[in-house]
């Protein structure tokens, strides 16, 4: 199952930044300008397009 969740009116959020600080490990970059990686055991990937945040992963959790 994938899911997607998207919130709105995100603020002070830079997606390069929090990735590539060198506190986040494994979360990829890709092509499309969104991030690649592990979250709570399942594959996510965030894009951030203005101030719309969208996640999308595998799980149920």
């Amino acid at each position: 199952m994938i899911n997607t969740h998207i919130f709105y009116d995100i603020k002070d959020l830079d997606l390069e930044q929090t990735f590539e600080c060198g506190q986040c490990f494994r979360w990829n970059k890709e092509e499309d300008g969104s991030y690649t990686g592990i979250a709570l055991g399942y594959p996510a990937n965030m894009k951030l397009e203005g101030d719309t945040l969208t996640v999308t992963g595998c799980g149920s959790r």
